[in-house]
């Protein structure tokens, strides 16, 4: 059974390897060292949940996809609004004027929304 002091040995062991993980992520310094910061918490939090003689690296890398998955989420409901209007879609910014149609009646392609992303932080 790994005692609680070995657990966070390995857990620091790892720091380095989830900065630079954080950083591809996220492509931001500071954001990456709030997720490795959440992820660590996390990780501590939900030690019980942690199977002992099982991957503990694939374990934590898991719970920082996973939370920067659903940052990203929360920050996209967040930050738009979706109507349906004479069947289009509009994205509207924070600001009432910026809004921009996307002439899609279905769900937008990975390539779209990222070009949907770039249009909307242009606008701000």
């Amino acid at each position: 059974v790994m005692e609680n002091s070995e657990f966070n040995a390995c857990l620091i062991k790892l720091k380095e390897g989830l900065e630079y993980y954080a950083y591809s992520l996220t492509n931001n310094r500071d954001d990456a060292k709030d997720l490795v910061q959440d992820t660590f918490l996390k990780a501590l939090i939900y030690r019980d949940k942690f199977e002992d003689n099982t991957n503990l690296k694939a374990w934590t890398y898991t719970i920082m996809r996973n939370t920067f998955i659903n940052n990203y989420r929360r920050s996209l409901k967040s930050a738009t609004i979706i109507d349906r209007t004479e069947d289009a879609y509009y994205l509207n910014t924070s600001s009432k004027s910026d809004t921009v149609r996307v002439m899609e009646t279905r769900p937008l392609s990975k390539d779209k929304r990222w070009r949907v992303v770039e249009i909307i932080e242009k606008a701000k």
